[in-house]
């Protein structure tokens, strides 16, 4: 085979404008992480549910689902939370092997809660609709959330996991709510307009990916 041939052929698979948004949503979710977004998640989803049985690990499940809205990937997801929520689940008296287990499944809810990065590669090769792939991954990505959630609780009773010593008063919740709120808004204030420019074409797929994530990484 000539090498040009091979060569060419590598460069024009890659040379696709909407595969950036895979490397730009890596980027945001990294960049989030390091901000502290993933701690401001973690507080909220603690006043919440941090009182019931298996509290820490339903706290873990709930914030891998926001981070994975934000970030579109799974590993980003298990490393920003996983950092965070497994010291604290073994400290708590969880096994560290269902600890890490729990938010490595929780972490590949990633891959089907939109924005999914494996899905824009997926429809960019099968060349279907973006947006349908997304509203298709909501649904199934909230039931998997929820049978995780439902896991952990019958785990952890049969355990004696227990969670937090008092429950969270409503004041306590709305400050985490009122702390968290604009850096949860601002992460997915791009995706609904990405969503709707995508639904009313009024700009280009390829363009819309790209202007979107940029202004993500940004914001």
């Amino acid at each position: 085979m000539n090498p040009e041939f091979l060569v060419q052929g590598l460069v024009t698979g890659l040379d696709s404008f909407p595969l950036l948004a895979v490397v730009l949503f890596t980027l945001a979710g990294n960049l989030m992480s390091q901000g502290g977004i993933s701690k401001r998640l973690l507080h909220v989803a603690e006043v919440f549910f941090g009182h019931f049985t298996g509290g820490l690990g339903i706290v873990a499940i709930v914030a891998c689902m926001f981070f994975a809205s934000i970030s579109g990937t799974g590993s980003a997801t298990v490393a920003a939370i996983g950092l965070t929520m497994i010291p604290s689940m073994v400290k708590k008296g969880y096994s560290r092997s269902f600890s890490g287990a729990l938010i490595a499944s929780s972490g590949g809810i990633g891959v089907i809660i939109p924005p999914s990065v494996v899905m824009i590669v997926y429809a960019i090769t099968a060349e279907v609709s973006v947006t349908k792939m997304f509203m298709a991954g909501i649904i199934p990505g909230i039931v998997v959330g929820i049978a995780l959630i439902g896991y952990c609780v019958i785990v952890s009773h049969i355990k004696g996991y227990q969670g937090n010593d008092r429950k969270a008063t409503w004041s306590e919740k709305w400050a985490a709510l009122r702390e968290a709120s604009c850096y949860v808004i601002a992460s997915h204030h791009p995706r609904r307009y990405l969503l709707w420019h995508l639904h009313s074409n009024r700009i280009g797929g390829d363009r819309c990916y790209v202007r979107t994530l940029l202004w993500h990484v940004c914001v």
